[in-house]
């Protein structure tokens, strides 16, 4: 999944976006036995909240997810750490 551009900016310097592919998520439970100063646990939710969305953004062909957001919210069964974006597909641009 290394070959996927993820950004949270709407535009790939030296790409032109080709197709839009749709919003894509990816979501992760926060256990509550994290503790809050926890990083090393956080990063690590937050990279499988962003492989998660990578993954759902290849299989519908792109190569690219760009406008990344990362949030945190709750609801009754807890809290969730989600990335969402835009998957798209890329084309290198020929100057």
């Amino acid at each position: 999944m290394d070959d996927i551009i993820v950004t949270t900016s709407c535009n790939v310097d030296g790409y032109k976006i080709v197709k839009y592919l749709g919003i894509k998520q990816g979501i992760v439970k926060i256990n509550s036995g994290i503790r809050a100063n926890s990083r090393e646990t956080l990063d690590d939710i937050t990279v499988e909240a962003i492989n998660e969305m990578k993954q759902k953004a290849l299989m519908s062909g792109a190569n690219a997810v760009i406008g990344v957001e990362i949030s945190v919210f709750e609801i009754q069964t807890g809290y969730y750490l989600e990335s969402i974006g835009t998957a798209v597909l890329l084309k290198k641009n020929i100057d």
